[in-house]
């Protein structure tokens, strides 16, 4: 490993920089039974192991608590000097975005039932999933909106899960449709509305919340959570599209917004809008340059 970082011209830690997710997930997934396998890399990468563990909290929190890997929680926070709910509620978009894509329902309900008891109980009060849900929810649904806006049909671009035996998966358009149903379930109906059935999609609830979703979409477009690639922001927009295409014809209410935030606050693309289609059709964002 010495040998190719000299080769290359980096430090050992830059060679492998662009795989520190998985390797950090392999590591501390390993770390209670083979602690000798940390200790060696971070001595590679010339890091204390409490740097490593807490700079890597983004790469294998969502895991172990998807899989509710309760050894390897409460290990990280002793480590730390955490508690395991401020573990959560530091990665609580991540980790609930991975719990939300887990490959069935059941697995979605006990993650969730295990977030629930490392959670302390307020006073004078409760928490439930929908606590949870709620605490995030257009950074949630923002995820899964983005997850969407794959060029490809059943592909999600840049997003991966991971499996009990670390088994890499790309997610589909399916399963990131599948979260939005999952999350919107565990959530109770809006005063007036009632709960819609399977087949009516995710329309009205995406709806509910339309306002938050673009101004995170828009943020995304602007950098604003953090640097995005011109591939990363050609996917927000197609994400958008998605977006407009399950919200319907009532996206008119906000379509002035959209419009505006995005050609005045993003400058490199514009919305086109093609008026001889209907509504459903009309709002289909594609990119242009300005400057074209």
């Amino acid at each position: 490993m010495l040998s190719l970082a000299r080769f290359y011209g980096k430090t050992p830690y830059k060679l492998l920089d662009p795989y520190i997710g998985e390797i950090a997930r392999y590591l501390i997934a390993h770390w209670p039974h083979q602690p000798a396998l940390l200790l060696e890399t971070c001595r590679l990468v010339s890091q204390e192991p409490t740097e490593f563990i807490s700079g890597t909290r983004s790469h294998t929190l969502p895991l172990l608590f998807a899989n509710r890997n309760k050894v390897v929680i409460e290990k990280i926070a002793q480590n730390l000097g955490f508690t395991p709910s401020t573990l959560f509620l530091d990665f609580s978009k991540d980790i609930l975005t991975q719990v939300f894509l887990l490959p069935d329902q059941v697995q979605t309900d006990r993650a969730l039932d295990f977030i629930l008891q490392l959670m302390p109980t307020p006073s004078g009060g409760s928490i439930n999933a929908q606590t949870l849900a709620r605490s995030c929810i257009i950074e949630l649904l923002g995820t899964f909106v983005f997850m969407l806006g794959s060029e490809e049909s059943k592909r999600v671009q840049e997003v991966r899960l991971f499996c009990r035996l670390r088994i890499r998966k790309l997610v589909t358009q399916d399963q990131a449709m599948r979260a939005l149903s999952r999350l919107e379930n565990i959530l109770p109906s809006s005063k007036g509305r009632k709960k819609m059935r399977a087949s009516d999609g995710v329309g009205k609830f995406l709806k509910s919340h339309i306002l938050g979703l673009i101004s995170y979409l828009v943020d995304k477009l602007q950098g604003i959570q953090g640097r995005e690639t011109m591939a990363s922001k050609q996917q927000t927009l197609r994400g958008l599209g998605a977006l407009i295409s399950h919200v319907g014809s009532e996206i008119s209410i906000v379509a002035p917004q959209v419009c505006r935030k995005l050609y005045r606050q993003e400058p490199l693309f514009s919305i086109i809008v093609d008026n001889g289609h209907p509504p459903s059709d009309t709002w289909r964002p594609r990119v242009v340059r300005r400057d074209a």
